[in-house]
């Protein structure tokens, strides 16, 4: 779960929990890599499809793909960014449903679609030494939270088709919420 960012919404205190996440940040940033800063610092896979996830035990990396919904085109409307974001050297790996899941159902259709719904990074230790991320993901199938906990010593954020995507950027066809 959450270190910092316990309590998410307004009428839990949303703003002291945010000026001591941002304060937190700001004393660490020095070791947190720029781009997963970035993309996970402000949130901008919020309420983005998780369409891949694949943990590989043997590389000890985790690789998900995930649609960032927050571009805007030059007539401001929301266009869906696809993203590869791998993550190595990944020495704590965990998960957890919240709530009563049930059993009979095929736990891939429960899980299918997930959506991204908040990050907070580098609370889970010293951000001088790793980085961690914790997720909390949601699926309308099981109608339940599900927390992923990560600490990492690698990440490389990078669009599922870098080129488009650099045509875009160049263009100015796009630009970040």
């Amino acid at each position: 779960m959450f270190r910092i960012r316990k309590k998410i919404f307004p009428e839990n205190g949303y703003e002291a929990c945010e000026q001591k996440y941002q304060t937190f940040l700001d004393n660490n940033q020095k070791y947190i890599d720029d781009s997963f800063y970035e993309m996970f610092h402000y949130d901008y896979f919020h309420d983005g499809n998780l369409s891949e996830f694949h943990f590989d035990f043997h590389c000890r990396t985790l690789t998900m793909v995930l649609c960032c919904p927050n571009y805007l085109n030059q007539r401001d409307e929301c266009v869906n960014i696809d993203y590869r974001i791998v993550f190595s050297n990944v020495s704590c790996f965990d998960y957890r449903l919240d709530g009563q899941v049930d059993s009979d159902r095929n736990p891939p259709v429960l899980l299918d679609p997930i959506i991204f719904l908040h990050g907070e990074i580098g609370t889970l230790l010293s951000p001088c030494r790793k980085m961690s991320l914790v997720m909390e993901l949601y699926s309308p199938h099981a109608n339940s939270p599900l927390w992923v906990s990560l600490i990492f010593d690698q990440v490389k954020i990078s669009p599922v088709e870098p080129l488009a995507f650099e045509v875009l950027k160049r263009t100015d066809h796009l630009r970040l919420e």
